[in-house]
């Protein structure tokens, strides 16, 4: 736990050097909070291509129990995320 903590700070740290090279500012906060909103833009990003890959793996044949081991998320997340990513359909009318 100690090891993937001490990663993430560091990435955290990375972040906030690369804004403050890029905007001087010596406020601290403001710093940590851009920082973590850019953290946070990259992270969706990242799920964002992470989804994209497992609708293209799934299309492809891969089964949701595959998807699953090897992403590490539930068969149910990946159920969603491919659902997510499919056209809606539509539903008939009850007649009544």
């Amino acid at each position: 736990m100690t090891k993937t903590a001490t990663a993430h700070d560091r990435i955290a740290d990375a972040a906030v050097a690369e804004l403050t090279s890029v905007r001087p500012s010596n406020d601290a906060v403001g710093a940590a909070v851009a920082a973590a909103a850019l953290l946070a833009e990259r992270a969706a990003l990242e799920i964002s291509d992470r989804d994209r890959v497992i609708r293209i793996a799934k299309r492809e044949g891969a089964t949701l129990r595959a998807l699953a081991e090897a992403t590490g998320l539930s068969r149910q997340t990946i159920a969603n995320i491919c659902a997510a990513g499919s056209p809606p359909t539509r539903r008939r009318a009850r007649a009544g």
